[in-house]
């Protein structure tokens, strides 16, 4: 796949994924697009580039897949591309070109790991993570600050951590630590009563110690 494809379709998805079309709830024609401007697609305009021809022949090929239909200036075929647009009926196929898993598969199965582990778990702390983590994805709430929905066996490998180790009554700080990374920042966001206290130097969370809240 040329690297033209695989920015424009995953995008695409990005989108679509973020949109009420993937829920089945829209009320409204909506339509998922990628358009064509100096900042999505700047080689496009540089009128030094090569890469003019190599961009219509990779947008043409998704549109003989059925995967998006170009939407040409002025109507003319083969002039200027103003947009792409996805072909909502051959989304699965723009998922499988690219092998990449649709969010509410691996929110599904991130769910019933969590789930899982909630049943065998018997440490109060690692059940109310658990629980808040679930919750958040019942309410179709992004856990991507605590895990990676598209990485289910990391996520095992951390709950199963954070039950043997970082939960034990003997867990100090320089364990946690240890374990999930130095401590960079003192801006704390508590999640529930009896909760992991987490900071978020450079917008990524990390695990520093438990406390009751």
């Amino acid at each position: 796949m040329h690297p033209v494809e695989n920015k424009i379709l995953n995008y695409l998805l990005d989108k679509y994924e973020n949109s009420k079309l993937s829920r089945g709830e829209n009320q409204r024609a909506i339509h998922i697009a990628f358009p064509f401007n100096k900042k999505t697609m700047p080689k496009y305009f540089d009128e030094s580039s090569l890469e003019i021809e190599t961009i219509h022949a990779a947008a043409e090929q998704m549109e003989r897949e059925g995967l998006v239909a170009i939407a040409w200036k002025n109507q003319k075929p083969g002039y200027i591309i103003e947009k792409l647009v996805l072909c909502e009926d051959h989304v699965e196929e723009a998922y499988e070109r690219l092998g990449r898993k649709p969010k509410r598969e691996a929110e599904a199965r991130t769910k019933q790991i969590l789930e899982q582990f909630y049943q065998k778990t018997q440490g109060e702390i690692t059940r109310s993570f658990l629980s808040h983590m679930i919750m958040r994805l019942e309410r179709e709430q992004s856990v991507k600050e605590y895990l990676d929905i598209m990485d289910h066996r990391k996520t095992e490998q951390l709950i199963d951590t954070l039950d043997k180790d970082a939960f034990s009554s003997n867990a100090d700080e320089p364990t946690l630590a240890k374990l999930f990374g130095k401590v960079t920042s003192s801006r704390f966001v508590p999640l529930n009563a009896i909760v992991p206290i987490f900071f978020k130097p450079s917008g990524r969370t990390t695990l520093v110690k438990f406390v009751h809240w």
